[in-house]
């Protein structure tokens, strides 16, 4: 069993070890917390907006 190369398993060492790298992970959690901020941010801007027209239509 210790005769294949590194990254493949098997009988025949065929079988290819599937494994992720620290850059995809990296990304992943990037994509994750701007798409978050993001729906976060949305509702808060569009709400001050509407404060700020509502006070300007009071005048």
């Amino acid at each position: 069993m210790g005769w294949c190369n590194e990254g493949f398993t098997g009988q025949r060492c065929e079988n290819k070890i599937q494994t992720k790298s620290n850059k995809q992970d990296f990304w992943m959690i990037f994509q994750l917390t701007l798409t978050i901020t993001l729906l976060i941010l949305l509702p808060v801007m569009l709400c001050f907006q509407g404060r700020i027209l509502s006070k300007m239509s009071i005048k």
